[in-house]
């Protein structure tokens, strides 16, 4: 149980919130089956394919450490609409990473969110299936009377599931045409699994254990000593790391990822991530830290996980351009002091490449 809710927990660091609500699904029209299909490496995870209409503009931001990549589209001249289409994988949440359940969630979630902003105040969500890909989608307008260079008025946000895969999908225009939406929508929905240059099982080779009990993560590019007698479990993230206790009542996981503009910006990334996990969030602490040399905070937090009290250590300590974000968890509150030092001892060890 308490791994799960740590999955949870990172999912929801990794993946933002998505959308949700439902009529019946949509099928996908064929009007991409004649459009060329690219294909897009996804690290360590194969590769997706789309079908996008010819001259179409395409661009792949890939994060550092192997993340889920981004794929954008744009018409071949101007910047009348764009498409956004995030991938990502399961981080070892289990089967309900990409479930209609959740993506259901997920996008009311999202909805709810945007509904005060758009001029439609209710934001109804629409089933939609292609011929690998199903998932919600919703619409919305920009309620602003100006919009500044580079906004757009229209949105059509969506999660979608491909295999083992979640797409979080965004189009953006000025132009709330049905046609140009939908044509945009049919590239996403085209979406389809493909075998690429690497897989999961290529992901052991990039942790190198010392003799020392330090293991380097060399696509998260840092390094961190496994208190002895401990285990580590990769993910199928390269920059996520969860290492169990003996007797796997505490577990913490370590998140490398670029950094937000302040170290207080990640702070509250992190909480709203733990209170969207759990509804009996509940915060005991915020202060200040520095750990070997670095300024972070540390967030202490408790929530019930199966009528048990879950105490958590939260360490978020930002290097460079990185941010280091260790989330402890221990079953039993009677344990919480041994356990904070365990965490901090565990924070002060990383290493940055």
């Amino acid at each position: 149980m308490i791994r799960t809710r740590i999955a949870l927990v990172v999912s929801t660091l990794v993946l933002l919130a998505l959308m949700g609500c439902s009529p019946p699904a949509e099928e996908s029209s064929t009007a991409t089956e004649e459009s060329p299909r690219r294909t897009y490496e996804l690290p360590y995870h194969g590769a997706i394919s789309l079908a996008v209409p010819e001259g179409w503009r395409d661009n792949v931001r890939r994060p550092p450490g192997a993340a889920p990549p981004t794929i954008t589209f744009a018409p071949e001249v101007g910047e009348d609409f764009g498409i956004q289409i995030t991938v990502f994988w399961d981080p070892g949440t289990g089967t309900d990473f990409n479930s209609p359940t959740r993506l259901q969630a997920l996008a009311s979630e999202e909805a709810e969110k945007i509904a005060n902003t758009a001029t439609e105040g209710v934001l109804d969500l629409r089933e939609v299936k292609g011929a690998h890909a199903t998932g919600y989608v919703f619409s919305a307008t920009a309620g602003q009377a100006d919009l500044g260079p580079g906004q757009y008025r229209n949105m059509t946000t969506g999660a979608l599931a491909v295999e083992d895969l979640l797409l979080y999908v965004r189009i953006l225009s000025n132009d709330a045409g049905l046609e140009q939406v939908e044509g945009a929508l049919e590239v996403a929905l085209s979406a389809a699994r493909e075998e690429g240059s690497s897989s999961p099982a290529d992901l052991e080779q990039s942790l190198i254990l010392g003799d020392d009990g330090r293991v380097t993560n060399r696509d998260g590019r840092y390094s961190v000593v496994v208190p002895a007698g401990w285990r580590m479990r990769p993910t199928s993230t390269p920059q996520v790391l969860i290492i169990d206790s003996g007797d796997q009542a505490s577990a913490f996981t370590i998140v490398m990822k670029p950094a937000a503009p302040t170290v207080l910006d990640d702070v509250r990334q992190l909480k709203l991530s733990l209170s969207t996990a759990r509804k009996e969030y509940v915060e005991l602490a915020q202060e200040e830290i520095q750990i070997d040399g670095v300024d972070g905070y540390r967030v202490v937090s408790r929530t019930e996980v199966g009528g048990v009290p879950v105490v958590t250590e939260n360490f978020i300590v930002k290097r460079d351009e990185q941010v280091a974000v260790v989330v402890g968890f221990e079953s039993a509150e009677e344990n919480r002091d041994r356990f904070a030092e365990d965490v901090k001892a565990l924070v002060e060890s990383i290493d940055w490449e």
